[in-house]
């Protein structure tokens, strides 16, 4: 079967959209979408904030010589993977704050909202779903 490529109706495909603005948490600790990276402006420095009453854990872009700053991104082009986070404080706060809906061996997924006057990315805990791998 042949063709002639100028028959087809082809649409360039933009390859540069940015993935899902979300972070997973599962129990080794808390990989962070590249999209949220990219929606923050791929800070190199956050701080790691959380809102215990209302169940929100928040990535807010920091100077390096801020308190709790935390190497967070590489420059846009260079941060090919997701950033993983497997500090301990973070994982035993969000973990105890989802107490109520945690499995041991579960994964979540968080959408996040990115709040740009504050340079902040927000993940509401209580929105959490469950998230497995399917290999089907």
């Amino acid at each position: 079967m042949k063709y002639n490529f100028d028959e087809f109706n082809f649409n360039v495909i933009d390859v540069t959209t940015r993935g899902a603005v979300d972070i997973l948490i599962n129990p080794r600790g808390i990989t962070i979408s590249r999209g949220v990276a990219d929606e923050m402006g791929y800070p190199a420095f956050v701080r790691m904030l959380v809102d215990s009453e209302s169940k929100v854990f928040a990535i807010q872009a920091c100077k390096q010589t801020d308190e709790n700053a935390y190497k967070f991104s590489k420059p846009k082009g260079e941060q090919l993977k997701p950033i993983n986070c497997q500090t301990a404080a973070v994982k035993q706060i969000i973990r105890s704050l989802m107490a109520d809906t945690w499995n041991d061996g579960d994964s979540y997924r968080i959408n996040g909202v990115y709040y740009r006057d504050a340079k902040a990315m927000v993940f509401n805990l209580k929105s959490a779903t469950n998230w497995k791998w399917h290999n089907e």
